[in-house]
């Protein structure tokens, strides 16, 4: 888990979020909980981005603050992360926690999916219980 500090400024129409130690992650929503929401979002998906690129994620600095936020606190970003996988056949290599078994999602004949699939998948059922 890493620990990032938000900053929220209430603007006319709603609230301004940014990640004061994680540049591009910005958003505003229509009040504090919708950018909270926002902006944890934006995070994660800001993450994600560089880690598929090979990229370093942004170092944490505590020290930072913004002026004219009118609330600061901390966003804590956590990866999942997962050592089980399934070998199907084909040599694919699916990792368990992605759907249960391979073969309780798929029965006896295996549908491999692509990384990218099963990315977008797990991004939707992100964003999903995000929503509520």
């Amino acid at each position: 888990m890493l620990t990032y500090k938000a900053a929220y400024q209430y603007v006319q129409g709603g609230v301004h979020a940014h990640v004061l130690d994680f540049p591009g992650a910005i958003t505003c929503g229509a009040d504090l909980d919708e950018a909270r929401r926002l902006l944890a979002s934006a995070l994660l998906d800001l993450a994600e981005l560089c880690l598929e690129r090979g990229e370093p994620l942004p170092r944490p600095d505590p020290s930072r603050t913004d002026h004219d936020a009118d609330i600061e606190e901390p966003l804590y970003l956590h990866l999942r992360v997962s050592t089980q996988v399934e070998t199907v056949p084909g040599g694919a290599v699916v990792p368990s926690t992605a759907r249960g078994s391979v073969a309780d999602a798929f029965g006896t004949a295996p549908v491999l999916r692509s990384g990218d699939d099963i990315l977008a998948e797990l991004r939707a059922e992100r964003d999903e219980r995000a929503r509520g």
